[in-house]
Formats: C-alpha cells, structure tokens, sequence
C-alpha cells in the first residue's frame, strides 16, 4: 500500500483519536433532571446541546457559566459524549496541601484547615436540620443567643451578660448569679421574719418552693 493510500485509511482514526477528549467551557447548566445536563463550546465555536455532566456522588454543583471543564467523546465521536469537572475562577485559592473546600461562586464555604479548624462561612444563615445536634466539646457564641424553647442544664449555667428565653428554662443543679444560687434566695424568703408595729411579722404563710 502506498503511503498516501495509508494516511487516507488511518485519517479518520486519528480524528477520533484527537476528538477523544477536549478542553470545553459551560455556556449554562440544567440540573432538574435525573443527570445534569450542559450546554458547552468546544475548540474553534463548536457547540454541544443536552451534554451530560457527570458529578461524584454525594456532591452536586451547579457550575456557572464560563466553568472549564473535560469534554469525553466516546468512541471519539461527538454524538456519544459526557463532561467531566468544571473549574470556574470563583475557586478559592492558595490552600495548604491536604486542605480542601466546599465552595460557591459567592464565597460561602466549608473550608477544611490543616491547622485542624473546620470553617463554614455563610453570609446570611447557617441551618442544621436535624432532631438533635450534639456537641461534644464546648461552644462559645460572641454574639446574642436566642432559644424558642426550653433550656436544660445537667451542670451550671454561667451568664456574663443579659439572657433571654421564651421558654423554660430549667436545671437539674442550681443557677447561680453573683449574689448566690436561688435556693439560697429561697431560703432566706421562707425564714424571713420582720419586726412591725405590736411584734414580729411571722415567715411567709405559703413558702416559695
């Protein structure tokens, strides 16, 4: 076979070849289906309609438009294709190695320091959803806690400035301000006796329990 006659035969392999994976960027993304499905430009204005993204589990993403991402074709043809990743230029940068970050294109993030400190950084709210959250180390809050419900203590509750609960608030031990605990408030009450005009006014008739 003549070497023409040989490029002409492996010419459209190595366009397959070379159509295996492409540098693509997203134009928009819509996430309602089972697969997210994008819409992407390749190469030299190419563009692709209802290309599915693939996404690790228990991570979903909607990128924005501009994201870079990898571009499959399988079989190197572009009727049988999937994107892989999107990059934006949202990420944040300079993390240490080992680090890692759940991130937006706003700047919210679960950021993972090698420091050993978990930062989550929201700008209007932080929910957790659950029935109960336990904390096994301590908490401090620098700002106002408010409770819409009751507070049980199992050791002391120990309050430097003003606090304010609509609910109960109960404690299986003693609440304590600076003037003493309010069973020693109840003690004084049930036994205080007070001189008046013709004697001694007796202790309360019903004692504060």
């Amino acid at each position: 076979m003549r070497p023409a006659d040989l490029l002409r035969v492996l010419a459209p392999i190595q366009r397959r070849i070379r159509a295996l994976a492409a540098r693509t960027t997203v134009a928009r993304a819509a996430d309602a289906g089972a697969s997210q499905r994008v819409q992407i430009t390749v190469l030299a204005g190419e563009r692709l309609d209802d290309v599915v993204r693939v996404q690790n589990f228990g991570l979903s993403a909607n990128p924005p438009a501009g994201s870079t991402a990898l571009l499959i074709s399988i079989g190197g043809s572009r009727t049988h294709c999937v994107v892989i990743g999107a990059d934006h230029e949202s990420r944040p940068r300079d993390l240490a190695p080992g680090e890692s970050q759940h991130y937006n294109q706003w700047g919210d993030c679960v950021y993972l320091q090698e420091n050993g400190e978990a930062l989550i950084k929201a700008r209007a709210k932080v929910i957790c959803d659950a029935p109960l959250t336990h904390v096994l180390g301590d908490a401090e809050i620098d700002g106002n806690l408010l409770v819409r419900g009751d507070i049980t203590g199992l050791g002391n509750i120990a309050v430097a400035g003003t606090g304010y609960v609509e609910g109960g608030l109960e404690s299986a031990t003693s609440i304590t301000d600076p003037a003493g605990t309010m069973a020693e408030m109840r003690s004084v009450f049930n036994s205080h006796t007070q001189p008046v005009s013709g004697g001694v006014a007796q202790a309360p008739a019903v004692p504060m329990s």
